[in-house]
Order: structure tokens, then sequence, then C-alpha cells
């Protein structure tokens, strides 16, 4: 039967994307590939011999270190015996190698409420991709046949500009590092700017804590924004890079990454959604987006969330007006063990795991994004009422607007 073939069908393409997922961990594009994690994990080891005493003084200082959560993963304040107990096992609880885990993988981070949706997101967003969108997804292929053909009907064909693979490879890779960039830029400052995409990209925002995952915690369409990017992207630096230097085209790799992204991914990227505070120095924070940096973008401060945009140069915030540099906010772990202002740590103290990030994560004032249902369904109500607020889409404005203009061809009875 035709039903039964195409259920057969779409059980195998549910069943080889999520096969797609340890491949994850061996795959060099993708941001958990082993190395990168690695990489960040190395990192961690200087921050934890600087922070960790401190960082135990502000855990065990910190309302959400002594809390009891629910099944909805809400906190609910213990005992004053068993806070004073953990207020007085913190120091010891961080100290050597054990510490050294207990720092990086603090258990009330990776099974929080928050973190658990992370997990759900990665495989079901793998399952939507596989079955809605891979046929609609912007490719490199034709942008890239664009862009040339219309360079070489503008401008004529022209000799390659450099014989020497040297000075082919390191533009090409170059060109490819910074398209690839800037266009991350625009596309998240877009996000942030327009009220549409924003009701999309709050999902992102509101993870309560950050993990490596955080960064597959998004809606469907906002991951569809991303690979279309990336297909022009690439598909602009190939037809760019074929026009100038012909079809001996190369870039600098690592295992099939760019060299740059590669060495960018390594120095830490999955730091940026963690709660180990690695900043990189004022200099180097106003030409590259630190870890820190990031986490200050996912700060629950308003003030703090349409800045640092940048994926890995700061240049595009410094242009933009919205670069944050890390020396500018003080974590939770450098305040001595002191919380920062009701402001912003009244609400973030009753979340579990709340304790070992630097800064309070989330995004106050937009609630329903704890279920599978809220990620996916709000976002898309919420569009709907921003763009039937600007009478843009609603039938119900279509049918006026018909009514009117035929009443104004309507002749005059008189």
């Amino acid at each position: 039967m035709e039903w039964a073939n195409d259920l057969t069908q779409l059980a195998g393409i549910m069943t080889a994307s999520v096969a797609e997922l340890p491949g994850y961990l061996v795959d060099t594009s993708k941001r958990i590939y082993w190395g990168y994690l690695l990489g960040a994990l190395l990192l961690a080891i200087p921050v934890y011999l600087r922070l960790g005493h401190a960082f135990a003084r502000h855990v065990s200082s910190h309302p959400a270190a002594s809390c009891q959560s629910d099944k909805r993963g809400i906190c609910a304040p213990s005992r004053p015996k068993m806070q004073e107990e953990q207020g007085a096992q913190g120091a010891n609880q961080y100290s050597g190698v054990s510490g050294f885990f207990r720092f990086v993988f603090p258990r009330a981070v990776y099974l929080s409420a928050s973190a658990r949706m992370d997990y759900q997101l990665l495989v079901v967003n793998k399952l939507l991709k596989g079955l809605l969108f891979a046929p609609l997804v912007l490719t490199m292929v034709p942008v890239a046949m664009g862009v040339s053909d219309a360079l070489s009907w503008l401008l004529g064909d022209i000799a390659p500009l450099s014989p020497h693979v040297v000075v082919v490879m390191t533009t090409f890779t170059a060109l490819l590092f910074i398209l690839d960039d800037a266009t991350r830029f625009v596309l998240h400052w877009l996000l942030h700017k327009v009220p549409v995409l924003w009701a999309f990209h709050r999902v992102h925002h509101s993870a309560d804590v950050l993990t490596p995952l955080t960064i597959y915690r998004t809606h469907p369409l906002e991951s569809y924004l991303y690979a279309c990017r990336m297909g022009l992207a690439q598909g602009i630096a190939v037809g760019l890079g074929y026009f100038l230097f012909g079809p001996a085209l190369k870039m600098y790799d690592v295992l099939g990454a760019n060299l740059v992204v590669f060495l960018f991914n390594v120095l830490g990227a999955n730091l940026r959604h963690s709660h180990i505070w690695l900043p990189w120095g004022d200099k180097l924070e106003g030409w590259f987006i630190s870890p820190a940096q990031h986490q200050i973008h996912h700060s629950v401060a308003p003030e703090h969330r349409d800045t640092n945009l940048g994926s890995a140069l700061a240049l595009w915030d410094r242009l933009a007006g919205s670069l944050i540099k890390s020396s500018q906010v003080v974590p939770f772990s450098q305040r001595g063990g002191h919380r920062v202002d009701d402001r912003v740590d009244g609400n973030h103290a009753a979340v579990p795991g709340a304790a070992y990030m630097p800064l309070p994560i989330g995004v106050g004032g937009y609630p329903g994004h704890d279920s599978l249902c809220g990620v996916y369904l709000n976002p898309l109500r919420d569009a709907m009422m921003i763009l039937s607020r600007k009478g843009r889409i609603w039938p119900q404005y279509l049918l006026l607007r018909l009514r009117q203009r035929m009443a104004r061809r309507q002749p005059d009875s008189d």
C-alpha cells in the first residue's frame, strides 16, 4: 500500500537523522566535536586554579545552592540546617582532581530542567530538520554559480590573480572566515532587533543555565535561517574565489574545517555556553569575542541582551556600538560570595543550577519556554500577534480593505 511505503520512508528518514547525532562528536563542522570539547576542558584548568576558592564561596552562599527542585525544575529552599551543612562543605568540594570535575560538570547545571530541554531540542530539531527543512535550505552551489556568472557578466573573464598556492589558500581561507563571521553577526543582529524574529530567538535566550549543548537550543525557524545563511556565505566566498583565482581553490583546513574556525573552536568556543568565566583581557576582547563576553550576552539584564552579538570577531560589535568587554561586568565568583542586586538576582535565585552561573542567565518577562510545545508553538503565536498588530496578515483585515475598496468604486446614489 502507498501509505505504508510512505510511513516506511518517513521512519527511515527519522532513524537516519537520529543515527547522525553520535557523529557530531567526530565531525569538525559541529561545535561538540571531541577536540573542541577537549580544548574547552583544558582551558578550564587555569580558571579553576585561579577562581576555585572564590567559586566555592559563591556557590555555598547562593540561595540556589541549598534548594531542592521539584519535577518542574522549580527551586524550593531547603531547611536551615541543610543550608548550614552545605555552606560548611562548599569550600571542601572544590579541591583536587575530583573538585575540578565537580567545578566543570556540576550536577545542578547538567541535570537542571533547562539543560534537559537543551538535550531534547537537540534530538527533536534534528528530526524536524530531516523531515521539513532539508529540501528547502539554500545551498552553496547555486549561489556560487550565480555569483561567479554575475561577476563574469559585469567585469568579463579575468586571468587568475595569482598562481601561487599559498596566496590562493591564504586569501580563500580568510575570505571564507570573514564572510561566515560577518553574516552570522548580521543575522544575529536581525534576530535581536526585528520583533518577529526575536519571538523565535527568545527560545535560545530562555536557557536558565548554559551548557555546550545550549547552542542547539533554537527554534526550527531560526535553525533554518542559519542554514540558509551558511549556504549564502559559502556560496559568495566560493563564487568570488572562483572568479578571482579560477578552479584551483583550496583553503587551509584541519580535518575539513577552516583553519581559523578550527582554532577558534579549540580555544574555548564551548565555554561560551557554560558557567566557566574565561575573559581574554581588554585588548584581545577588542578584536575577538571571549567566552565571558558571550555569557554577558546571555545575561538576564536588559542592558546586556543586545550586546556582543558577534561570533568570533568583535569588529562587527565595535562598528555597531554593541561591544561590552568582560572587565565592565563583575561575575558572581569575583564578588566575594555576595549576590548582585535583587533587581536581577531575585528570580534567578529560584533556579536550580543558578549558583554556578557567572551572571544571572535567561530572558526575563517571557515565560512559556519550559516545554517542547511552548518552545515550538509560543514563538509562532507571538509572531502572529506582532504581525497582526501591524495589520499585515489577518483575513479580517484583508476583507475590510476589500469592502472599503468596493465601497469607493460604487457610484453615489445622488
